[in-house]
């Protein structure tokens, strides 16, 4: 396999920066991974409506805009999932659904991989790694 198709098709990314177009409606970032009705689905898997679909990127509110990067992991069907700081931008029930919902993914075909500063998030992995004591 090579290494372009192992990044398209088996890792999957959650950035602390969202990684979405600004300027496109969510709509646009999501629409290539599936149609509008996995899509509407899996937005409200994460907290948002379909009324989000036409909204720009720029028009949300951070942890709007990380939960339509979540969305768009969840649509992507990784099997190696790195989150990067996937609470960063939410409240802490709002975070805690998140965490809920990533670690529902682990399988034993799928990992998830947290990096993170919250320790709410430490409590409900199998392992923590912590980078100053390496």
């Amino acid at each position: 396999m090579k290494e372009r198709d192992y990044f398209k098709n088996y890792l999957g990314y959650v950035f602390q920066n969202y990684a979405l177009v600004e300027e496109e409606t969510v709509w646009d970032n999501l629409k290539m991974l599936a149609g509008r009705a996995e899509v509407t689905a899996t937005l409200t898997k994460v907290g948002l409506d379909e009324s989000f679909l036409n909204s720009k990127i720029y028009e949300l509110s951070g942890g709007q805009a990380q939960r339509v990067s979540v969305a768009r992991l969840l649509l992507k069907k990784a099997k190696i999932i790195l989150a990067d700081e996937p609470t960063g931008a939410l409240d802490r029930q709002t975070g805690q659904a998140i965490i809920e919902l990533l670690l529902s993914l682990v399988a034993p075909d799928t990992v998830v991989i947290f990096a993170t500063h919250d320790p709410n998030v430490f409590k409900q992995v199998d392992i923590v790694i912590d980078v100053t004591q390496i």
